[in-house]
């Protein structure tokens, strides 16, 4: 997740905010870092043999494992069979 949110603010030329923005992330209640295993690898890898690239995949495989929900702009993840995708603009 902390790349993705890295590539989007470079895309928008606001990459000076990505330490606040991990900060505030951070101190979010409910959020957890979740280690990448070696099962998340091997579900990953069966996405990526369907044309998903490897953080997507990797992302997909971690969501699927634990809650099957994703915070995500992202329309890649509506392909991906059990994964709810949720706007950001749904977060209340």
């Amino acid at each position: 997740m902390f790349v993705e949110i890295a590539f989007v603010l470079k895309r928008n030329n606001q990459l000076d905010l990505l330490s606040d923005v991990y900060k505030l992330i951070y101190k979010m209640p409910n959020i957890s870092i979740i280690p990448i295993s070696e099962n998340i690898i091997e579900d990953a890898h069966k996405h990526m043999m369907k044309d998903i690239d490897i953080l997507d995949s990797i992302q997909a495989a971690t969501a699927l494992r634990y809650d099957k929900k994703i915070i995500s702009t992202d329309h890649i993840f509506d392909k991906i069979k059990g994964l709810k995708r949720i706007k950001p603009e749904e977060i209340q």
